[in-house]
């Protein structure tokens, strides 16, 4: 129990730390060589080798890994969007390509907002931009379900919609 607890909090810390670093470049001014870049590139690249199995997916803490996880994909999706930020015609396929390895999976932006962290809320009756459905295919993904069913997740969660505040938390 212990244990499981220590390596959640220090999964928590890490996710949030680069969450933090994600969100201190912009599109518009990113110097891709920056050594600050470079360095998040090379951290992200560590979310590999996380436990997911470490993770108590009941807990407060969970939810706060993976909204951080989703936020830190979206920034660093759009930052090296190379056709530019998504438009109506192109945010499904954005959100479904953009991806993360983490652990022993891939997850992508659409299956990290609906199946993992929207995973035990209702589903929206009818499913338009900026909610874009995981392909059909994703359905393994239930493995990792948060157990938080609250409508206050649409608070937290930020797509990056120009509707949505520039602002992105960090939990």
């Amino acid at each position: 129990g212990g244990n499981i607890n220590s390596t959640q909090s220090c999964i928590a810390t890490y996710v949030e730390n680069l969450l933090e670093m994600a969100l201190a470049f912009s599109p518009d001014t990113l110097n891709a060589t920056e050594s600050s870049f470079i360095e998040f590139l090379d951290e992200a690249s560590r979310l590999r080798s996380i436990p997911l199995h470490e993770i108590d997916f009941t807990s407060r803490e969970a939810l706060c890994i993976f909204v951080n996880l989703y936020h830190c994909l979206l920034q660093h999706s759009l930052l090296i969007a190379i056709d530019g930020l998504p438009d109506k015609r192109s945010a499904t396929q954005f959100k479904r390509r953009s991806c993360y390895e983490i652990g022993d999976d891939v997850f992508s932006l659409s299956e990290l907002e609906s199946l993992v962290i929207r995973g035990k809320n209702r589903r929206p009756s009818r499913i338009s931009l900026p909610f874009v459905a995981p392909p059909r295919k994703s359905k393994t993904y239930i493995t990792y379900v948060l157990d938080a069913k609250d409508f206050r997740i649409n608070f937290v969660l930020n797509n990056g919609d120009t509707h949505y505040p520039a602002q992105v938390p960090v939990l």
